[in-house]
């Protein structure tokens, strides 16, 4: 098959530097039409074997040097020739302004593919197989860099006379990043329908479930979008038997069934379209795509159209006609019919590669039952602005800043996963991964915390009786510096070979690995030093008067640097970095270098934010957070005062912060903080709590009514959580009930009022209550004359209150604290308004 031609992309040539270099050449037929660079019919007169004329940017092409040429501008967009420079750079008139010098190269012209059918290299397959390299430069002439353009000559010459769609389902096919996880939940979503279709006994609860309800259903995901469980449970038998009718025809005229008996016959309030398109596509998918969306559906007929010169049919009156005619579009794109799940796959990848900008024209779900979309990883770039690259959640305890923190954190790293419809479980999970891929870090701020914590310092290390210093880089340093590069504990391909490296160092007799200078083949050992850097000892010297146990350092720093950059120049001790990488490369799988294709973003939350100095802790970096300031903008850098390097805050590194405001007052946090950062209040939220009853006890109007006084006798950063009482939404008893209000609530309300008991009480009505054995606290009755004579007065405040450990064990306590009606003595307290 064609993708087995694919394997060769990611391993580079060793002779890569004997290898002539490539340089990219660019025409835009809406811009350049004369001067031999293309006609006015947006036409190029390119023929095998003759010679043409560019204009170049670049003065280093030599003679030899293969060249390709994209087409920019109009579709379709892509590589649609390669050749050999014949003349290197020379000067003469521009073409367009013969008054002016123009730079130009010569190439003899080695193949031409100026349409889809004949071969031409789509653009969606480059950015999308080779990302780190600029395809739509803004002048003729930019040099490609070595390793990828191994990639591209490959990917050349595998498309010789295949059409531009097959080129990517065949890429797409071979990149084992969705094979390995989308495609295995495909097949199995697919052999249970089939199952179903061959024996309908087979339709049992769990298959229903799997069919219908599970947001990630192996077809696609539906978050937001899916079945509630009740409605799923009330619509079982409904959704049976229309499961047995797409099973049988899964037509339009079944189609047409389901979408005008979904309200009426399954009692569902809204036509949740995402849900049933995805049960049709599982039962179909020769006639399906797993593009749920009517309107992606469009999105992604105008690509094929304009990208990979395939005909649009006319819109179709809803989804199951636009399937059609996507599948006519994939059919004449030369898809291997026998791959339908590996095509429907390539498919979405189509739109999903489509590149930012132009999702902005794109027209937007109608319904939230439209929202739901298969593997939906991007958001519209309006959305992606609206995210603050530093935020900070603030209020009282208890509202839920640490719990939002993940929704917050996959609003930015997995957005389709942040939606109300999300499964919180899922949620977690992801956030997990992503925490253990190295994408989010979490600190928190204490009085403690320090700038060498955050940013750098020095740290001493002891080993073998000799003491050093090193600097030490902290938290944020440490991410900024891995979202710099793009590159996750997963992707991180040196780190997975150093760890490999460092076993095998521990594994040794004598915990030392021999390598060999490649330059002057001298021996030498490393041992591992600590997690920054290694100890080098070479085994013999030039220099007899040396100190035989001359110590050298190789930190792990330059060998990222030499193996980023492979310059010996930018490293410390070259000649021991170099065979180290090399040792790495041979023996423990470290592949040659190559940039991601598009930088992950990184979240750093920290919790308790106004716990810690900021501007101890910040330093010099609280100006580089600012948006304005950070890399990819202004850009700008600062000398740390530890290593003295240049350091600057990427683009793609997110802040999200907690505070809470019972602890330190909004007022008195930092101005420069409150300036660089976005500040969403978090207050309680008692409706979470609606509902949920103790008794006659009304658990969220009994927090309404503690903070509204809390409110009045204190102010609103002190109010009282609701995540205190969620406990209840599991296990609504009084013994619960009883834990919050003794563990939880009162001693918060202690500290809150410095122990006023009086002020205490009032927050929880107790001078209304008429039955005593109902109030919390107790005044004690104290005879002072007794005590100290009529001549003595005690102040108020020196008398502590006794709490009524009996009253939490009743129900007419908490319904005192919400109404407490004037009762007559011994008499039972009315209950709560409403019920």
């Amino acid at each position: 098959m064609l993708w087995r031609t694919f394997d060769s992309l990611t391993t580079t040539p060793q002779s890569m530097a004997d290898q002539p270099k490539a340089w990219l050449l660019t025409w835009n037929p809406e811009k350049y039409t004369e001067g031999g660079d293309g006609d006015a019919g947006r036409t190029i007169d390119l023929v095998v074997n003759t010679q043409r004329r560019w204009s170049c940017g670049s003065s280093q092409p030599m003679v030899g040097d293969a060249v390709y040429l994209v087409r920019l501008g109009v579709g379709p967009r892509g590589i649609i020739a390669r050749g050999t420079v014949s003349r290197a750079p020379f000067h003469e008139a521009d073409w367009g302004d013969s008054s002016r010098q123009k730079r130009y190269i010569e190439f003899s012209v080695a193949a031409v593919r100026t349409t889809c059918a004949a071969g031409l290299l789509p653009m969606l397959l480059m950015t999308s197989a080779m990302g780190a390299q600029t395809w739509s430069p803004q002048q003729s002439g930019i040099q490609i860099a070595d390793g990828v353009a191994a990639q591209l000559d490959a990917l050349w010459k595998a498309g010789k006379g295949v059409h531009s769609l097959r080129q990517f389902a065949s890429w797409c096919d071979a990149d084992a990043s969705y094979n390995t996880t989308w495609l295995p939940g495909y097949q199995e979503a697919t052999l249970l329908a089939e199952s179903v279709q061959n024996d309908p006994s087979l339709l049992d609860d769990a298959a229903l479930q799997r069919l219908w309800r599970d947001l990630e259903n192996g077809v696609s995901s539906v978050s937001p979008g899916g079945i509630p469980h009740a409605k799923f449970a009330a619509a079982k038998s409904w959704l049976a038997q229309i499961t047995h009718r797409i099973a049988a025809a899964p037509d339009r005229s079944t189609y047409a069934y389901v979408l005008d008996g979904w309200k009426t016959d399954g009692g569902f309030d809204t036509v949740l379209s995402s849900v049933i398109h995805r049960v049709f596509a599982a039962f179909a998918p020769e006639l399906y795509t797993t593009v749920l969306n009517t309107d992606k559906c469009k999105v992604l007929l105008r690509i094929l159209g304009d990208q990979f010169q395939l005909p649009q049919p006319p819109n179709g009156r809803d989804w199951f006609d636009l399937n059609g005619n996507i599948k006519k579009a994939m059919a004449e794109g030369g898809l291997d019919p026998d791959q339908l799940l590996k095509n429907n796959i390539s498919i979405w990848r189509v739109l999903e590669a489509q590149p930012a900008r132009s999702k902005l024209a794109e027209p937007q779900a109608t319904s939230e039952a439209q929202a739901g979309e298969s593997h939906e990883q991007v958001k519209s770039m309006e959305s992606a602005m609206s995210i603050p690259l530093n935020q900070i959640l603030f209020g009282p305890p208890g509202t839920g800043k640490t719990y939002h923190t993940i929704t917050k954190t996959l609003e930015i790293l997995a957005p389709e996963l942040a939606g109300p419809g999300a499964s919180r479980d899922a949620q977690v999970a992801t956030f997990n991964r992503f925490r253990e891929d190295g994408q989010v870090v979490f600190c928190t701020f204490h009085q403690s915390f320090a700038y060498e914590d955050f940013v750098e310092g020095l740290r001493a290390d002891a080993k073998d009786g000799r003491i050093s210093y090193d600097v030490a880089d902290g938290v944020f340093k440490k991410l900024c510096l891995d979202a710099e590069k793009g590159l996750t504990t997963s992707t991180d391909a040196l780190a997975k070979a150093l760890e490999k490296f460092d076993d095998e160092i521990a594994a040794a007799e004598d915990e030392s690995v021999t390598l060999t200078t490649v330059k002057m083949k001298r021996r030498f050992t490393v041992r591992a030093l600590n997690d920054t850097s290694y100890r080098v000892m070479p085994e013999e010297s030039r220099d007899e008067h040396r100190d035989p146990d001359t110590v050298y350092r190789v930190f792990v720093r330059d060998l990222h640097k030499f193996y980023e950059n492979d310059d010996p120049r930018a490293v410390h001790n070259s000649s021991y970095v170099r065979p180290i990488i090399e040792h790495l490369k041979a023996r423990h799988g470290l592949p040659a270098y190559s940039a991601p294709a598009e930088r992950p973003k990184f979240v750093m939350i920290i919790d308790e934010i106004n716990r810690g100095n900021v501007s101890r802790i910040f330093g010099e970096l609280i100006t580089l957070i600012e948006g304005s300031k950070r890399k990819g903008a202004e850009g700008a850098e600062v000398i740390l005062p530890y290593s003295k390097k240049k350091f600057s805050v990427p683009d793609n590194v997110y802040l999200v912060g907690t505070m809470n405001t019972a602890d330190k007052s909004l007022a008195t946090v930092d101005i420069a903080l409150r300036r660089r950062f976005h500040f969403t209040e978090m207050q309680p939220d008692a409706s979470l709590l609606d509902g949920v009853k103790v008794g006659a006890v009304d658990v969220g109007q009994l927090l309404r009514k503690i903070n509204e006084r809390i409110e009045v006798l204190l102010d609103r950063d002190h109010c009282i959580g609701h995540a205190s009482f969620m406990p209840l939404k599991v296990n609504a008893s009084l013994p619960v009930l009883q834990e919050i209000f003794q563990r939880q609530v009162l001693p918060l309300l202690q500290e809150y009022f410095f122990e006023d008991w009086q002020r205490i009480a009032w927050v929880l009505n107790d001078h209304r209550k008429s039955n005593d054995v109902h109030r919390f606290l107790q005044k004690p009755k104290t005879d002072v004359a007794a005590l100290f004579g009529n001549e003595v007065e005690v102040p108020q405040a020196n008398v502590r209150w006794k709490i009524n450990v009996e009253a939490f064990l009743l129900e007419a306590s908490y319904l005192g604290v919400i109404d407490a009606t004037p009762a007559g003595p011994g008499e039972p307290l009315p209950a709560a308004s409403g019920d």
